[in-house]
């Protein structure tokens, strides 16, 4: 038997080249301007080295796609994408990539390291796509780098986008952090063991500026998380203020969760918002504790709270810190906690504006052996209670003595108005100290 062959006719192939940018003139398409002697094709990897030449340049192709994009050693010039772009690897350590157009977006799909240089310093709508990548990097250790771009983290097929960060990254004009399901964004640097920095169920609105802690939601802050222009809207999730093994973990946001003339920058609607000891949140429009969130068919039902963690041994001394003002509604604030699980550890909420205590309930813990331990807020502002404020107490260490008493409220401005909680079993609420010297509220055991 004789057996034939068969061949079957394939579709050309181009093998992945390095294409160098030599930068003769501007012109995209001027073989002169590039290594291979011809314009730019899809399989190429484009590199603009300083070392080599540092002149600008517009991508002019119809059809953007390319193997890869490296901007590195020194150049500083500009390539300009005026349409959208499509790479495998991305690169950048220095110059500027301009995205002049509204909506357009440049997207990688293999690798992204992004070290120096801005990424889009225009006020427009045009983003950063980053789909699925495992191990995308962005910023360095002592550099600010900027972009105007919304930087998007996407999961291609199961597979997400997982970010890591280091340094500051400055979001100008209406640019975001928009970090959908199953993907993350973690700090370098941290074991194993400790959560990662966002999971599933944080999203951000490009609309609106706002980025949403949702059921599932994690973001944690460690080494420093900044929402500049941003509001923070936890609503089911949880926002860790950690430093973790990095010198601060501290949270910024600077815009509004709404269009509202008194909308904070943080509002904890339901879920938590835990600030370690030691660490600040800076809320320029404030921090929200108010209970509003509608839990998703099925899910738990979970309270507006906000809580301290304390990580040193149990005794005085532990502090967190928002700068800003501080208004609570509805839901708790508890101090003292680790890991969720309230201990003998007292902790002082301090605040360096206003703090308005209208509603929700203040869970402080008291030593009975010692009245000067006792978890407590203090403000460099005045303090205001409203009537449905309320305030439990827990002894640690036995039952405490009829008499005792102890400080949980300082206000260096006093109080903005005369009301005081008055809804405790065991307990009265004294404003002896206040009348004394005009700043401190306490507790007496009846």
């Amino acid at each position: 038997m004789t057996a034939s062959l068969r061949f079957e006719r394939l579709e050309p192939r181009d093998v992945p080249a390095t294409n160098l940018w030599l930068g003769q003139n501007s012109s995209f398409i001027d073989p002169v301007n590039w290594s291979a002697n011809r314009a730019p094709i899809p399989s190429d990897e484009l590199v603009f080295d300083g070392d080599v030449s540092s002149t600008s340049t517009t991508i002019i192709n119809t059809r953007a796609q390319f193997a890869g994009i490296r901007i590195i050693d020194g150049y500083s010039g500009t390539v300009t994408m005026p349409r959208d772009v499509t790479v495998g690897d991305f690169e950048m350590r220095s110059g500027a990539i301009a995205q002049p157009t509204p909506n357009t977006t440049l997207s990688v799909g293999a690798s992204f390291v992004w070290t120096g240089g801005t990424l889009n310093n225009t006020l427009n709508t045009a983003r950063v796509q980053i789909n699925g990548v495992p191990d995308a990097k962005m910023g360095q250790e002592g550099v600010t780098i900027t972009t105007g771009s919304t930087i998007s983290l996407v999961e291609n097929g199961t597979t997400g986008t997982k970010l890591e960060t280091t340094g500051v990254v400055v979001f100008t004009n209406a640019a975001n952090l928009m970090i959908n399901a199953n993907c993350q964004v973690k700090p370098p640097d941290v074991p194993t063991v400790d959560p990662p920095e966002v999971k599933k169920g944080v999203i951000t609105d490009p609309k609106v500026n706002i980025i949403y802690v949702y059921d599932e939601g994690e973001l944690t802050t460690r080494g420093g998380f900044k929402a500049n222009k941003m509001g923070i809207i936890v609503d089911g999730g949880d926002v860790l203020v950690s430093r973790g093994s990095k010198p601060s973990g501290d949270l910024t946001a600077t815009g509004k969760t709404s269009d509202a003339a008194d909308a904070p920058s943080i509002h904890v609607k339901r879920g938590t918002l835990q600030i370690q000891n030691g660490e600040k949140v800076i809320a320029t429009n404030g921090v929200l504790v108010e209970e509003g969130g509608v839990p998703p068919i099925g899910a738990a039902a979970t309270n507006a709270r906000l809580s301290t963690l304390s990580i040193a041994p149990g005794g005085a001394g532990q502090i967190a810190t928002i700068e800003g003002a501080l208004t609570v509604k509805s839901g708790e604030v508890s101090l003292g906690e680790v890991n969720g699980a309230i201990g003998a550890y007292y902790s002082t909420l301090s605040v360096t504006s206003k703090v308005k205590f209208l509603g929700g309930t203040f869970n402080t813990d008291v030593s009975i052996s010692d009245t000067a331990k006792a978890d407590k807020i203090v403000t460099k502002s005045t303090i205001e209670f409203g009537p449905a404020m309320k305030i439990k107490v827990r002894e640690l260490g036995g039952v405490a003595t009829s008499g005792m008493s102890w400080d949980i409220f300082e206000a260096e401005s006093g109080l903005a108005t005369q009301t005081v909680p008055a809804n405790l079993a065991d307990y009265t609420v004294t404003t002896s100290n206040y009348l004394t010297n005009g700043k401190k509220i306490g507790i007496k055991k009846n």
